[in-house]
């Protein structure tokens, strides 16, 4: 999976894939809020399976790193998760710290 930068590339592995989600966390409370992955649901054969280890891409821009932010600020990162090749189905991302039924549709994966 290329991030621009070869040294912080992850390596293809046989059997798997990368999802990659491009995205922006917001802190609408009064204090600094320390901000997590969250997770990736992906239904798959009638069965639902949950990928909650993203990967570590150790570059600026990608992923979390006990990262904290200020009241009312934003930040943006992409988080990258590791899924096997053979998964397919509807796919939902519910974001770190939020409510179990707190899912943002991804799509279809093919």
């Amino acid at each position: 999976m290329s991030t621009g930068n070869q040294f912080a590339d992850l390596k293809k592995e046989e059997g798997n894939q990368y999802l990659v989600l491009n995205t922006t966390f917001k802190n609408t409370d009064d204090e600094s809020r320390m901000i997590m992955d969250g997770e990736v649901l992906i239904n798959y054969n009638g069965k639902e399976y949950l990928f909650d280890k993203s990967e570590t891409v150790m570059l600026e821009g990608w992923g979390l790193m006990l990262d904290q932010i200020n009241p009312l600020t934003s930040k943006t990162t992409n988080l990258v998760y590791k899924i096997p090749s053979e998964i397919t189905g509807p796919a939902y991302y519910r974001p770190g710290r939020s409510n179990s039924d707190d899912l943002i549709v991804i799509g279809n994966i093919q």
